[in-house]
Formats: C-alpha cells, sequence, structure tokens
C-alpha cells in the first residue's frame, strides 16, 4: 500500500495520518501496552542473549514448547552474526535502535525490531507472541 501525503505535506510514519485507504494510522500500528511490553520484554532478553549477557536457556521459558527448537536456532543464528565467540563484557556488541509493535488480533502481538552493530552493520528481528493461559509466549522469531 502507498502512502499519500497526509495534512501538511508530509508521508504517514512521518507524521501523517492516514494511507491511501484512509484507515488511520493507529488502527495500522497500535498495540495495547500489555502487549507492547511483552514485546520489549522479548526483545531486551534477546539483545542479553545475543550479547553475551544471558545464557541462551533463559528464552526457553518466553517460548511455546513446540517452538523452542526453531526459535532457539534462529537466536543461535544472530549470536553468530554478532561475533564468533562472545565474552561477557561491559559493551554491549548490538543495540536496539527501534521496535515497532502492533496488536492484529486480541492476544497476538507482532513485532519488528532493527538493531545496530559494530562498525554500524544493521539488521532486523520479526517476532510473533501469542498470550497463553496469562503468559506472553514466541511463536515465531526471524532473523532478517
Amino acid at each position: 500500500m502507498r502512502a499519500t501525503p497526509g495534512p501538511g505535506g508530509s508521508t504517514p510514519g512521518y507524521g501523517g495520518s492516514t494511507f491511501d485507504s484512509g484507515t488511520p494510522t493507529s488502527a495500522l500500528a497500535s498495540a495495547t501496552p500489555e502487549g507492547a511490553r511483552a514485546a520489549h520484554r522479548f526483545v531486551r532478553t534477546f539483545l542479553e542473549i545475543v550479547n553475551g549477557f544471558r545464557p541462551p536457556g533463559q528464552l526457553r521459558p518466553l517460548c511455546l514448547p513446540e517452538t523452542v527448537g526453531p526459535v532457539t536456532a534462529e537466536l543461535t543464528r544472530a549470536a553468530r552474526r554478532v561475533t564468533p565467540v562472545r565474552r561477557r563484557t561491559a559493551r554491549p556488541a548490538l543495540l536496539l535502535r527501534r521496535l515497532r509493535v502492533c496488536e492484529p488480533r486480541a492476544g497476538a502481538v507482532e513485532a519488528t525490531a532493527v538493531f545496530v552493530g559494530a562498525a554500524g552493520a544493521s539488521w532486523a528481528v520479526a517476532l510473533r507472541l501469542e498470550r497463553r493461559r496469562g503468559t506472553w509466549l514466541c511463536l515465531v522469531l526471524d532473523v532478517l
């Protein structure tokens, strides 16, 4: 969907308020505060693991049992992109640049996170969390 300039000549995401369809931007990219907190908590844990501050096993309670394998594989792939062997240091190798969260339906959150690494290299993660039995759990994690 192509963005059209909003009032004042700006485009959506840069101060505008609508898309071609007339749907308010807030309806396209909104999430409940609880869903946004869950996504932020997951991304923060992901970063701490990739940066070597936490062991990878700490991501297990944040995932559905049947998705632990694929999520762990993506986490391992991400950790290898940062450095081959990461020792615990005071300075993180990867920093969160931007986190976008939306809630396509009640109890489901989709998020994208953009990171910046050493020498300005950037990459992204897409994830889906669902609320199951009162807990937000990861179903999908894709490192892009």
